[in-house]
């Protein structure tokens, strides 16, 4: 199944900046006038420090917003498990957004390190639904979802003042980078490991986790410390189903280059709640 998958960027306008700057062109030119030194004498300067403040509030703030969005939908062909809820989906989002997995992402998709990354939170949304909801949504898929699966849509709007996105050094465009594979490739991961953990009892815990079919796993490092915490007070049929995918997972810690690292490289798992 494919993915719907469309990005825009605008620009925003720096009508603010431009007026700013002729405002403070006129402004110099009347506070060294000399009929207002004569009219104004050393009061002129108090007016000229608030036209010069209000000026360069209009600069930063006038002017239009940069405005980066992705709107997506992952689906089973995409890994995503076979139904979740919008809690779910809730603890997913709250996961890939921490800024402990952030960074440890960046790690692993090879891509530049981002600041700002506390912007990405605000500006992802997840939302878990039905091929109903999806259909009542106007968003079509080909070949046809099946009645009974479960999807993410997800909607990514990064919105900042037009002069601040000048300035950020590519930030913006950075964090899109990073975001985009975060939730095509990382979600379903997180999403599976987050239904493990909130499952009633070990042996529905030991039925999803023993139902986990993974081509490459991209986050086997935090995979192994979510098996660790798992472990703990599990019972013994839950225990065995961990060590197998315990020994699968270390393969690809290992081995790097199984899931297309350079050799010998090396990251920690996040350190989450």
């Amino acid at each position: 199944m494919d993915d719907v998958l469309s990005t825009s960027l605008a620009g925003g306008h720096f009508v603010g900046f431009f007026v700013s700057v002729v405002g403070l062109a006129l402004l110099l030119l009347w506070t060294t006038r000399g009929k207002t030194i004569r009219t104004w004498g050393k009061k002129r300067f108090f007016v000229a420090t608030l036209g010069a403040a209000l000026c360069a509030a209009l600069g930063l703030y006038g002017n239009g917003h940069r405005t980066i969005v992705l709107n997506t939908v992952i689906g089973p062909s995409q890994g995503l498990p076979n139904r979740f809820s919008q809690a779910d989906a809730d603890a997913a989002q709250k996961v890939l957004t921490s800024k402990e997995f952030v960074r440890y992402a960046a790690a692993l998709l090879q891509v530049s390190p981002v600041n700002n990354d506390e912007r990405i939170p605000k500006s992802l949304h997840l939302r878990a639904a039905t091929t109903v909801e999806l259909l009542e949504s106007n968003i079509h898929i080909e070949p046809s979802p099946k009645v009974g699966q479960f999807f993410m849509m997800v909607s990514y709007e990064d919105n900042e003042p037009a002069l601040f996105a000048m300035l950020d050094g590519g930030d913006g465009l950075r964090r899109i980078k990073l975001v985009s594979p975060l939730v095509t490739e990382l979600l379903p991961e997180v999403l599976l490991f987050v239904l493990i953990r909130n499952a009633p009892s070990d042996a529905e815990k030991a039925s999803l986790l023993e139902g986990a079919t993974w081509t490459m796993p991209h986050l086997a490092e935090w995979m192994l410390s979510e098996l660790d915490a798992l472990e703990k007070g599990a019972e013994p049929a839950l225990v065995l189903v961990i060590a197998r995918k315990r020994g699968f997972l270390k393969q690809y810690v290992e081995d790097p280059t199984m899931r297309g690292l350079p050799p010998g490289f090396r990251v920690a798992a996040p350190a989450l709640e």
